[in-house]
């Protein structure tokens, strides 16, 4: 049974009275739309927590893979001087580490988009898809380029540390 009220009603007066009916006639009396509102916000809830560790998981990602990537050029800092001394160019290297992020960035695509891939097959074969129409696929198209332009950055802004001393100091900093 579905009982209707005036809009303008107070929510509560109208709760009230509807429980107290219910109590007197020994009938279950169950608020559908406060029973969505509570399953609406544990769902956001979720969402909150969920999203929060997905951005805490890829900043931590991100800083390990930028700390990786200046430990690799630290590695490399004296081939990059020798190189700086026969001439290679400041432009030259940062076209290489650009071309390097942009490797990188793109396996990670391909990786994130197989598995989300894997993940829809597996729905499908589970014989509970879901609506794919309602997926967010301009968030995910926005997310996905921000973390590609992320990685190729990750990868390209070390080399301005190492590349900024002239080859002349680099020359002088081997013998140390």
């Amino acid at each position: 049974m579905y009982i209707y009220v005036d809009r303008n009603a107070n929510e509560v007066d109208v709760d009230v009275g509807l429980k107290r009916i219910a109590r007197e006639y020994e009938v279950k009396f169950i608020n559908y739309i406060g029973e969505n509102m509570k399953i609406l916000n544990k769902s956001l809830n979720m969402t909150v927590i969920v999203s929060l560790l997905g951005v805490s998981v890829a900043l931590i990602t991100l800083i390990i893979l930028y700390n990786t990537t200046l430990s690799k050029l630290e590695q490399e800092r004296e081939r990059i001087e020798i190189l700086q001394a026969l001439g290679v160019t400041e432009e030259q290297f940062k076209k290489l580490y650009l071309f390097i992020g942009f490797g990188y960035g793109l396996i990670a695509l391909i990786i994130s988009h197989g598995l989300l891939g894997l993940a829809v097959i597996i729905t499908f074969i589970t014989g509970k898809p879901k609506p794919l129409y309602m997926y967010p696929w301009k968030l995910h198209l926005i997310v996905s380029v921000v973390m590609f332009v992320t990685i190729l950055f990750t990868y390209f802004l070390p080399i301005r540390i190492i590349i900024k001393a002239q080859p002349i100091d680099n020359i002088r900093n081997l013998g140390r």
